[in-house]
């Protein structure tokens, strides 16, 4: 039995980390050509941001842009893909949403994890993506320097 006045601490990582993360390997994603296959179940990604801007993440992320750039220039350090432009890590420049020649893709591979990988009522990869673009959107018209 444990004992009610034990005190444990717990390190984790602040939710708007995460959120930039899984933000940059989507921006990145949107480069990859069509001759290097994704790895499957990276839809999850986009099911995550999704559920992170609607818990009002997103909204202070962008109130944190100091740790946007540090993630975007770690991912190009440490994550560095050839086909990327990692210029675009930006304001003005960023895409979360995949180019419409992928989203085919996108919700097919989103579509085969919904029953394995989520419990309960989980939203369509077009509502999914119709949030994310909206951030996307404002994100990107706003002034703002990262």
């Amino acid at each position: 039995m444990l004992d009610s006045s034990a005190v444990a601490t717990v390190r984790v990582l602040a939710a708007e980390l995460t959120f930039w993360g899984k933000a940059c390997l989507l921006h990145e994603e949107t480069f990859r050509p069509a001759d290097k296959p994704r790895k499957l179940r990276m839809a999850r990604h986009y099911y995550d941001l999704w559920c992170l801007l609607r818990r009002g993440v997103g909204e202070k992320a962008l109130a944190e842009l100091s740790l946007f750039t540090r993630v975007a220039e770690h991912r190009e350090i440490f994550f560095r893909l050839a086909w990327v432009d990692y210029s675009t890590h930006k304001p003005g420049t960023f895409r979360l949403v995949p180019p419409a020649h992928h989203l085919p893709d996108w919700k097919s591979d989103y579509d085969a994890m919904r029953g394995p990988m989520f419990f309960g009522v989980t939203p369509s990869f077009e509502e999914i993506v119709a949030v994310v673009g909206d951030f996307e959107s404002r994100f990107n018209q706003e002034p703002r320097t990262a």
